[in-house]
């Protein structure tokens, strides 16, 4: 269990010890900065006084029955400027002081009082004179109250001596002490029994507690916590031996206390790290619901634990941070599920999640699972060698994914389903057996600086419907060498796809299916079949992209009104540019020069294209190439030293071709009547049919001359 403090509160818990029907009722009650500065007696009843911070003192001695001319009882202690009543709480206070004991005496000592106090933020050391000297020393004394002070390099830390009881003693830091950190005594004349001792750490000190008191009302050593759904909280210790199997925080043994009282603190503060085991937490869920067989709680619960921390707001989100999950090929290493509050997933490694399915409708395992939540930042994480996601987003929004590790997961590093406000940025995905980052009906996300390679299927994939997978931004991405593309978008609108390096993916660079109004600028693409191919898209933007090394640079099939302007499409082995059955397309400005084999520029069954003022020179055939495409307009380009021609016409009607330099086009019209176009290559009828022949007889001729002069061996046949 989580020991979580709130910021900004000082919480001093009070135990007035009232003794009702035999027991013990102890109060809490908040401390917080006094604003009063005068002193005020009414009916003979001192109010508070000026708090003076970090005091150096003497010791300190109150005798609360003591009177007389300078008796130094609890009256007079209120009359010097380190101590003062409280009205409100009806208690004196002494705080914020330090206080060497100068190897003498005890540094404060109060004997003989009834009256409630509380000794607050004190630094109290160097009691170390005789022995029996205590940094703080009660006897006979009911009420008091000793929060969160540092005693230590005393004799004994704290010692409470005959007839103290009804005291309270909290959030203390008592270490290295040369007897006790605390020493609870027992003599003829009565007990010291009925105090509480809890929330203390207790280090270093030669014996941390010793409890002679055997009888009557025992001590406790620990203090049920309102705060914490009342959960039992003791006491650290650091000669603590147990362990904490189930991570809640609390030894899973007691500690024993020294001392003939047989004292036992059943619920020691103990963290021993992480034990394993998976975590889902289903905000939606009730922690008291006894009949849970899917082990999934609240926030409410898990903020109790020692790896979760924070209050889940804002300015303190819940963090669980530093654990090693194995999901034992079973479930998800971590969910949440239904929660609002904010959360973040820090510096885990989560690996062997299941590939089964989890019901629920929570899908296939994953090294973190988040579902229908908002307001979480995943970073640092190692999400590796998941058996189907390594992190997986559904139904939420307003998510971080920053600078995780996702490697070798089985089917996909990041997923992201209908969701939206999603930032996956600068997050490393590799050799995973999928696709490295997903996206499904979500949008509005943003997708940056992330590694993705080697991938067996998608770098990259956004995927959706009219409406649902729209807006995204994905840039500064680095795809490196994934199987089948780096990027793919389908049925995906008004996305962004720019500055992205894209390098040797098999098939695709850049795939966009079925996709309109998207953006895809600036980007580097190298190394694929085709750099940038688009298959039934409409009204895209294509912008000064380099497309290079690719056997095809860019391709459009059965796309329009697609404005493609100011790309490189250079250096590619077959085309630069290619458009198949597209029609009413921009083509300005871009550069489709020097590739070897074919043309710059390639259009077929493509009409109504502006081809404008573009580059296509030394390529292997044409610079540009109309191929049975009609009705398009070529102008102002430079299409000079190409191999065969700088521009051609393959049965094309109603093409304009204008002040395209000095070229003037080769033209092959629809042929009439087998009637020879002049200028053109003659028409025969059959006429490659009649090549062929003539190349078969002339190849069979050779053949049979080779068999008459010796034996020939055809396919394993031998022959004469």
């Amino acid at each position: 269990m989580r020991i979580n403090q709130k910021k900004g509160i000082i919480l001093a818990l009070i135990a007035i010890g009232v003794i009702i029907n035999s027991s013990i009722i102890i109060n809490s009650l908040f401390i917080g900065d006094r604003k009063d500065d005068e002193i005020t007696e009414n009916d003979g009843v001192i109010s508070i006084k000026t708090s003076y911070l970090n005091l150096t003192m003497k010791p300190i001695f109150i005798n609360g029955t003591a009177s007389g001319v300078g008796a130094h009882n609890w009256s007079w202690a209120n009359s010097t400027k380190w101590c003062s009543w409280d009205s409100t709480y009806n208690m004196f206070l002494i705080e914020n002081l330090t206080i060497n004991g100068n190897n003498d005496s005890s540094c404060i000592e109060i004997i003989n009082s009834n009256k409630a106090f509380l000794i607050r933020n004190c630094t109290i050391y160097n009691a170390t004179g005789t022995s029996g000297e205590a940094g703080i020393k009660l006897v006979n004394v009911t009420l008091g109250n000793i929060y969160e002070n540092n005693v230590s390099f005393n004799n004994i830390g704290i010692s409470l001596e005959t007839n103290c009881t009804s005291n309270s003693i909290y959030k203390n830091s008592i270490h290295n002490n040369t007897e006790y950190g605390i020493l609870i005594h027992k003599n003829e004349t009565g007990l010291s029994d009925g105090n509480y001792i809890f929330y203390n750490n207790f280090s270093w000190n030669s014996i941390n507690a010793y409890d002679n008191c055997s009888y009557g009302m025992s001590n406790n050593w620990h203090w049920i916590d309102p705060t914490l759904n009342n959960q039992k909280i003791g006491n650290s210790w650091s000669d603590y031996t147990g362990a904490d199997l189930n991570d809640d925080g609390i030894g899973d043994t007691a500690y024993n206390i020294n001392g003939y009282g047989d004292g036992k603190d059943e619920y020691p503060i103990y963290h021993d790290g992480f034990n394993g085991g998976t975590i889902h937490i289903d905000d939606n869920r009730d922690d008291n619901d006894i009949s849970n067989n899917e082990k999934s709680y609240g926030w409410a619960w898990a903020e109790n634990l020692a790896w979760c921390s924070g209050s889940g707001t804002y300015d303190d989100p819940y963090v669980i941070e530093d654990l090693i999950i194995n999901g034992q090929n079973s479930s998800s290493c971590i969910i949440i599920e239904d929660s609002i509050a904010y959360f973040i997933i820090d510096n885990c490694t989560l690996l062997n999640s299941t590939f089964g399915d989890e019901g629920s409708g929570l899908g296939h395992g994953a090294g973190i699972k988040i579902n229908n939540t908002q307001d979480s930042i995943i970073i640092g994480n190692n999400c590796s060698n998941n058996n189907y996601y390594g992190i997986l987003i559904s139904y939420s929004n307003n998510i971080t994914i920053l600078g995780n590790i996702l490697n070798n997961n089985s089917k996909y590093g990041i997923s992201v389903a209908d969701s939206y406000d999603i930032d996956i940025f600068n997050n490393n995905l590799t050799y995973g057996g999928g696709r490295g980052i997903h996206l499904d009906a979500s949008s509005n996300n943003n997708i940056v600086g992330n590694k993705v390679c080697d991938n067996t299927e998608i770098g990259i994939q956004l995927m959706g419907n009219i409406g649902t997978c729209d807006n995204n931004n994905v840039t500064g991405n680095v795809v490196i060498s994934n199987d089948y593309y780096g990027i793919y978008i389908l049925k995906s609108y008004n996305n962004n796809i720019s500055n992205n390096d894209i390098y040797n993916n098999s098939q695709c660079g850049i795939l966009t299916s079925n996709s309109n109004n998207n953006t895809i600028s600036y980007n580097r693409v190298s190394g694929s079949y085709y750099g940038l191919d688009l298959d039934t898209c409409h009204r895209n933007t294509i912008l000064e992209n380099l497309l290079y090394n690719c056997l095809y640079g860019f391709r459009a099939s059965n796309c329009n009104y697609n404005n493609i302007t100011k790309n490189n499409v250079s250096l590619n082995v077959f085309i630069g540019m290619n458009l198949l059955n597209s029609n009413y397309n921009l083509i300005s400005n871009n550069t489709a020069s020097n590739c070897t084999s074919l043309s710059g520029i390639s259009l077929y069954n493509s009409n109504n294209n502006e081809i404008l003022n573009n580059t296509a020179n030394y390529n292997g055939e044409y610079g540009i190439k109309l191929d049975i495409s009609n009705y398009n307009d070529v102008m102002g380009n430079n299409v000079t030293n190409n191999a065969l021609w700088c521009i051609y016409q393959y049965h094309c009607v109603g093409n304009i071709i204008l002040f395209n330099g000095n070229c003037t086009p080769i033209t092959v019209p629809i042929p009439s009547n087998g009637t020879p176009t002049p200028g053109a290559p003659p028409f025969i009828p059959g006429y490659n049919l009649i090549i062929l022949i003539g190349i078969s007889c002339l190849i069979s001729g050779f053949l049979i001359k080779i068999h008459r002069k010796k034996k020939i061996k055809f396919f394993g046949i031998n022959t004469f």
